[in-house]
């Protein structure tokens, strides 16, 4: 069987590691190790989670580390990669706050392995609260919006995705397989973006390297959507203007790359309307602040 190493970040959320953890202990693939990384925690995250692993019997291989700073999404995966000294065939980027069925990862191999064009593949992400509605199908990129949407979103799961593996613009980073030989050719993870989009980049570059991003249905997770979202209020507000322009400028045709500009002009001037409407004027600041940041040439952790 590939071998597989599956990637978690914890940042202030043990509780849903450990659960994370547990699902992983359930998972029927013979041949995967996870690394948890500790993207600079200042909860008691680090004694929660080390006392868990040392005191869990493990199916699987684990190890933990930990940064004394955040280092961003693709910071931490990046630093997980590049240590890695073995071969592997697979990375699987997992989010924290999700549980997995148990033949997951056998699909999403099994579905990767079947086509040499394959370089990411996906599961279909349910509500975790809601665990029979649709988070994610795969996700697809609104260019006139300029942003990512899911499909399927908020949809009762009737099977109306069927069982066959479909293509998609981009596998959300929330559950992302993909080959190592697709790293060898793209590089890793962009780290300019610190926080959302990164991902989406990713997949964007392995599809001009020639591979293609799909969707397996019968590969499952659950997902307490935004859980770090919440976490970090305005600023999510804020890498999601910022991101969703720097994404635009690397990924999109050129036409959309020009047209992004007189749309960002509209969207200034409708965000200093919101600076008026006490309600929204937090997150308008945070939504100038990322245009002014991405003009700027700011990138990275937000000062």
């Amino acid at each position: 069987m590939p071998t597989v190493t599956i990637i978690i970040l914890n940042w202030n959320g043990w509780q849903d590691t450990i659960e994370c953890l547990e699902s992983l202990n359930e998972v029927n693939y013979d041949n995967f190790e996870v690394i948890v990384i500790d993207n600079g925690s200042t909860d008691d995250s680090a004694q929660k989670i080390n006392n868990f692993i040392g005191s869990f019997k493990f199916i699987f291989h684990v190890s933990y580390s930990m940064f004394h700073e955040n280092e961003g999404f693709a910071g931490g995966v990046n630093a997980a990669i590049k240590n890695i000294s073995h071969q592997i065939n697979y990375f699987l980027l997992l989010n924290n706050d999700t549980i997995v069925s148990p033949d997951f990862l056998k699909e999403l191999v099994k579905t990767a392995e079947s086509d040499k064009k394959i370089g990411i593949a996906g599961p279909i992400i349910y509500f975790y609260d809601k665990p029979d509605y649709i988070n994610s199908a795969g996700s697809k990129v609104n260019w006139f919006m300029n942003r990512g949407e899911y499909i399927g979103y908020n949809e009762k799961d009737n099977r109306q995705f069927g069982n066959d593996p479909y293509e998609v613009d981009y596998i959300s980073g929330a559950c992302l397989l993909i080959k190592n030989e697709v790293i060898d050719k793209i590089g890793l993870m962009p780290e300019e973006y610190f926080l959302y989009y990164e991902d989406t980049d990713w997949n964007f570059q392995a599809k001009k390297a020639g591979y293609k991003s799909v969707l397996v249905p019968t590969a499952k997770i659950w997902h307490k959507e935004s859980a770090s979202a919440k976490k970090i209020g305005a600023k999510y507000i804020y890498y999601h203007v910022r991101n969703g322009i720097l994404f635009n400028q690397r990924c999109a045709p050129f036409y959309k790359k020009v047209l992004i500009h007189p749309y960002n002009l509209y969207a200034f001037a409708k965000q200093l309307i919101k600076l008026c409407i006490p309600s929204k004027k937090e997150w308008a600041k945070a939504a100038l602040a990322g245009m002014y940041d991405y003009y700027a040439g700011n990138f990275g952790k937000k000062k």
